[in-house]
Formats: C-alpha cells, structure tokens, sequence
C-alpha cells in the first residue's frame, strides 16, 4: 500500500468519524430545537446565621449534585453577607448546599446543616404535604419534626412522618435529641453515669468570688466512649429557672475556674453539671451542690463596686460634664492598674446600671491564641444590670487619648480572645482624650456569662495588634439555609432558560460542522 493510499483511507476514516458524530449530534440538537418541553432553570436564595466570633471574615457556599461530593476548591458562592443568590438551578436535579465561615487567613469552620434543593418539571402544583407553605419538593422538613429529610433519609426514619419523640434506638435519646447532639439514632447508647461534684462541698460558706468548681471523673458504662465535654451551671436558683453562667467546654472537663465579676458577694449560688461522652450522649445532670460566697469584699471598704486602691479623687471628671464623677449613679471611674490611665463606665440609667469595674491583668490569662501583642492598659472589666436580652451602650471615657490603630479586645471563657473593634466606637473629643461607645448584648456579643438573664460582663479593652497572629477557627453557630419567606425551604422563583438563544447557538454551530466536513473531503477529490 502506497502512501497515498494509506492518506485516502486516513482521510476516509476521519470522514466517517465526523458522519457518525454528525449524525449522532444532528439527533441531540433536533432534541432541543423541537422539543415540547423546553429545559428549564430556577434560581435560589441562601440565608444562614450571622456568626458571632469576631475573627470570622466572611462566608464560603458549597454546592454538590446527587451522588457527588463537595469541592473544597471551588466554593459556588464567597462573601461576607449572610444571603447569596444560586442561579441557573435545572429542573429534576437534587442539589445540595452547606456554609463554612472563614477567617482572615482563610481557615474554614466545620460545615453548617446540609440543605437540599429540588424542583420538578413534570408538577407546576404546589405539592405541601404538610401545610407550612413549602413546596414538598425543595422543603428541607417534609413533616416539620425538626429533623431535615436528608437526616432522616440516611438514618432510615420517615421525612413524612413525625418521629422525633420516638427512639429508634431504645438508648432513651428521642430521634429529635439524637439529631440536636449529633448522634446516631440507629446505635445503642449507654449515656454517661450522673456525674457527683466534688468542690465547693454543698453549703459552703464564705466562698470567694472566683472559685474552682470540680466534679468528680467521668464514667461510662460504655468501656470504648471517652468524656468529650462538660456543661456547666450556676443560679441564684435552686430549679435554675435562670443561670448566671452557663458554658459548655472541652477543655474543662472536671474542673473549672470562675472568673471576675460573674459572682457577687454575700450571695447564694446553686450549681451543677453534666457530662457528654465521645457520641455526644449527655448525662443527668448532677444533683446540685448549693454555697454562700463571702459577705464582702476585701479592698473594697465602701462597697460601691471599686476597689479602694483604685479609687479616683473627687475631683476627677471624665465625662465633662461638670459634675464630680463620685456625685454621679450612672457613671464609675477608676485608675488602671497598666497604663496610669483613668477609665471610667457610664450607661443611661434609663437602659442600665454599672454595679462594679474592675482591672483585669491581662497577663495572668494564659490563653495565647489569637491575643493581641500590646496591650494599652489593663482589660476594664465591668457589671451591668439591664433589662433581660436587652441591647445597650456604654461610653467609656478615657483620660488620654488612644493611638489611630488601637483596636478593642476582649477576652472570656466561651470565645477566648476577640478584635471587638466592630462593636466599637472610636471618638476623639475636643481635649485631646478618646471616648469609645460600646454595644453589648445580655447573653449575645459582648457578654461573657453565657446566659440571658439581665446581667453583662465585659472585660475587655484599648489594644494594638502588631503582625499576623494566630485566630481561632470561624464556627458556623446552628446556620440555616431558608428561602426568602423564611419559613425553611430553598425555592424562591423559577426563571425560563432563554430558548431562542439556545436555538441559535444550536444552529450556527450546526453550520460549522458542515463546512468542516466539507473540508474533510476535499483532499479524497484530489
């Protein structure tokens, strides 16, 4: 065979081949011009909680189909809003959507509930089986049971049916309590024992205002489960009807230290705890232990919530307003301790009222993670009585003025150190001083109890911030992905893909293929 021969029969191999794909692409696009039931496309609206920890940035949506994974590399969605707008959804594809918050280094918190979308193209009914005014098809609780369809899907429960108080495991965790912990309703979990407390022993006396709680250590009847965390409890309360500090830790297991301004004196205070173990199976909570903390406090000889050798002279007025800070209720001032400064509290007695302040020395907190490398002065840590869940301000009037990059930090228990500077309001006054108006929330940002229950504690203060730190990692708190209505489903509207251009498209691109074709066989003629 000569070489000519060998090119003909080349080129008449390569003819065939784009016949057969022309006509197997002819098939396709006579499919989408005369089809009777054009494709179709929709679009969503995403909205999820705003997180609370300052060091979150921003926000990234995942996106995935039926069958696939996520791709950590390619998030549908980035920003720093809570709502985000899908587009150009298909009709009769199951798509799914989960939100991580990140940080300022990029770092991601754990994944958000896991929604699903759907849209049928063989229904325009509206299919609501259980009445809340979402379609059946992208509502992401079919039955309103508190537990998504998805979960139930892969627990083997019935999205149709409300099962959340049954046990589908008989380990005495409801379905709806396994899914609040994170557990399995399908295997037997022995809970962990009650736990007993240790220190301070029931109806102690004269306890100090910081003290170390301890309960003794966590068992199992479970031999393979280990102790992951401890919930912890005080009241003034004895049904603990509300708490003055309530915190959930990892760290803290069997011992816990109190901090500054949670307790006050000649009180009587209940507490207890309880203990999860590795599936997230709580316990019974401990059977509460009851003290009496000390009838006052040393150093504070006059009792108005300033230690003495913090005290301030009667001539100090911070707020300028012509009145001795001493004379006023609504204000409190003190010297700090770092800094040779004055700082002094004040809130409208009409929102509030500043019970204690307090330096804190932010070198005895040995939590480094994400702290600030220079402090100004200590942290002014401070009580406020408000109304319940109540958002206020506080001005807080100093007596020099702060450098143009400080920022506000504050530390407690729950969150560790955070930038608060998006609570914070930096005013230079007219004498040179700096004037900071701070927003709080009672058992929200701000307040380091834990609880609502009308009492906010804040350390917190002036910090610069010099370098890359370390920040802790964004978590996501109970995100939920809602449609617009926000009564929990994903469908918002439905947008027709743009049939005519699609036809064009089809057309031309029709075209090319034959004039390449053409192309082809012009070197068989030669």
């Amino acid at each position: 065979m000569n070489t000519s021969e060998r090119i003909g029969q080349h080129y008449n191999g390569k003819t065939k081949y784009v016949r057969i794909a022309l006509i197997y692409f002819l098939s396709i696009c006579f499919r989408i011009l005369f089809s009777a039931s054009p494709a179709m496309a929709f679009d969503i609206n995403l909205t999820w909680d705003k997180n609370t920890e300052q060091s979150v940035a921003g926000y990234n949506v995942y996106m995935r189909q039926e069958g696939l994974a996520y791709n950590d590399n390619d998030p549908a969605w980035s920003g720093s809003e809570t709502i985000c707008p899908i587009t150009e959804l298909l009709e009769d594809t199951a798509y799914y959507f989960i939100v991580r918050a990140h940080d300022t280094t990029g770092t991601e918190s754990g994944d958000s509930d896991e929604v699903l979308c759907y849209r049928s193209s063989t229904s325009d009914d509206l299919i609501d089986a259980n009445e809340d005014g979402i379609d059946d098809t992208p509502d992401p609780d079919d039955d309103n049971d508190g537990m998504p369809d998805t979960w139930e899907i892969e627990f083997g429960l019935d999205p149709l049916v409300d099962d959340a108080d049954e046990d589908l495991d008989g380990d005495g965790l409801t379905n709806g309590e396994e899914y609040s912990a994170g557990s399995d309703p399908t295997r037997w979990n022995s809970l962990p024992n009650q736990p007993l407390l240790l220190a301070p022993a029931d109806d102690a006396v004269d306890i100090a205002l910081t003290p170390t709680l301890q309960s003794y250590q966590f068992s199992d009847p479970d031999q393979e489960d280990f102790h992951s965390k401890t919930e912890w409890q005080i009241s003034e309360h004895f049904d603990f009807t509300s708490a003055v500090f309530q915190l959930v830790s990892i760290s803290a297991l069997e011992a816990l230290s109190i901090p500054e301004l949670i307790l006050k004196t000649d009180q009587t205070y209940y507490w207890r705890v309880r203990h999860y173990d590795s599936r997230n199976g709580p316990s019974e909570w401990s059977v509460p232990f009851r003290f009496d903390t000390i009838v006052f406090t040393a150093g504070d000889l006059n009792s108005d919530g300033i230690l003495d050798t913090l005290e301030v002279d009667e001539m100090t007025d911070l707020d300028r307003d012509g009145i001795s800070d001493s004379d006023q209720t609504d204000i409190k001032v003190m010297n700090t301790l770092l800094g040779e400064a004055q700082v002094g509290i004040k809130i409208s007695e009409q929102y509030g009222m500043v019970e204690t302040i307090q330096s804190v020395n932010p070198d005895a907190i040995m939590d480094m993670e994400n702290k600030p490398s220079e402090m100004l002065m200590d942290l002014i840590g401070f009580r406020l009585a408000v109304d319940e869940g109540a958002t206020v301000e506080v001005a807080i009037y100093f007596s020099e003025d702060l450098p143009d990059d400080v920022k506000w930090y504050k530390y407690d228990l729950i969150n560790g150190w955070q930038d608060f500077s998006e609570h914070a309001d930096f005013i230079q006054q007219d004498d040179g001083t700096t004037m900071v108006i701070l927003e709080l929330q009672d058992g929200g940002f701000g307040d380091a109890d834990g609880s609502v229950n009308g009492i906010i504690i804040d350390p917190s203060g002036p910090a610069i911030q010099r370098g890359a730190n370390s920040t802790k990692t964004a978590s996501v708190i109970d995100a939920v992905v809602t449609g617009e209505d926000g009564a929990g489903g994903c469908f918002i509207a439905a947008s027709e893909v743009n049939v005519t251009f699609l036809r064009t498209v089809v057309v031309l691109t029709l075209l090319l293929i034959l004039f390449s074709v053409r192309g082809l066989r012009k070197p068989l003629k030669a």
